[in-house]
């Protein structure tokens, strides 16, 4: 989104954006979802009311309906279809020859590509600094230009549908983030959450290695 920025409103622009971004985001964007499903809380399997005979079933049930979710109906949660993943065969060729490899032999290789099923991405802006429309106009700039590593060669690009207005019911104490972050300085009185290492893809001039947390608390 920040590279889709720069692009399109200008280096100054995103950096007058990004200079507050730790205290007061312009956007903040979620991670993308089963439609029409949120994750399942990362707690152990107490809070969940999960039957702990069924360990492995319950790993599959990750997804969960926005009111489920809303009333604490974690033993509602789902398996849903899963992303495909296919192997396309390829053969490497040396441009200088103009065949395979320096003896001419076929030497076919397997590459791994995903058919991507239709996701929901959450998105909190502060509309007097940035607009919905503008937010439109860069996440349509971003799926006709791709997303990911392999952009140069056409892939990572995607449909857009809308965005929709979500009510996400009255105030509470407990929260559920929907996006990777590092919980530094946030006061909880309990924190339940599953670290992971992301190695970012979409960095145009270099990659960025990022520590990420999902947490509930």
């Amino acid at each position: 989104m920040c590279w889709s920025i720069r692009h399109l409103l200008g280096e100054e622009k995103l950096k007058e954006l990004l200079f507050d971004y730790e205290t007061s985001p312009f956007l903040v964007v979620s991670d993308g979802f089963a439609s029409g499903y949120l994750p399942k809380p990362k707690l152990p399997r107490a809070f969940l009311g999960e039957n702990p005979d069924e360990k492995k079933a319950n790993r599959k049930k990750n997804w969960l309906r926005l009111e489920d979710l809303q009333h604490g109906n974690f033993s509602n949660a789902i398996e849903v279809t899963k992303d495909k993943t296919f192997t396309v065969m390829r053969n490497s060729i040396n441009y200088k020859t103009f065949s395979t490899d320096d003896s001419g032999a076929f030497s076919p290789y397997g590459v791994d590509e995903m058919h991507i099923e239709p996701k929901d991405v959450y998105c909190l802006i502060d509309e007097e600094r940035f607009a919905l429309d503008v937010l439109s106009h860069v996440f349509d700039f971003l799926r006709n230009h791709g997303y990911g590593k392999d952009t140069t060669i056409g892939k990572g690009r995607f449909a857009f549908v809308s965005f929709e207005a979500v009510d996400v019911g009255k105030s509470t104490t407990t929260v559920m983030a929907l996006s990777p972050f590092c919980p530094e300085g946030l006061v909880c009185e309990k924190l339940y959450y599953e670290p992971f290492t992301r190695f970012g893809k979409k960095g145009e001039i270099e990659p960025i290695k990022i520590l990420s947390k999902n947490l509930f608390c």
